[in-house]
């Protein structure tokens, strides 16, 4: 059976406190829900080329309308989140911004 040497270990045992030391030391820099359905107040809607919005549902787009068949199935959290959806080749975009 072969030994591993003095510095191997400390080697690992600093990796192995590192990589758990990572979920400590994160910051939220920003954090909104969509539970209301709508949009945020102080939120906005920069359009390029449309009149689409963006939509408030349970998951992601879904052609059939069934819900947990979108892309996500459903929210990560919660009941809504935010969703663009928008089938065209002429390069429509809406930003959704914050102006916090």
């Amino acid at each position: 059976m072969k030994t591993i040497n003095t510095l191997t270990r400390y080697i690992i045992i600093f990796v192995f406190i590192f990589c758990f030391s990572l979920k400590g030391n994160t910051q939220t820099y920003l954090y909104e829900d969509f539970e209301s359905g709508e949009k945020p107040a102080g939120w906005s809607y920069i359009k390029y080329g449309t009149t689409a919005d963006w939509q408030f549902l349970d998951g992601g787009y879904s052609s059939t309308g069934v819900p947990g068949t979108g892309h996500p199935p459903y929210a990560k959290e919660g009941y809504y989140n935010a969703m663009f959806q928008l089938e065209s080749f002429g390069g429509e975009k809406v930003k959704f911004v914050t102006h916090q």
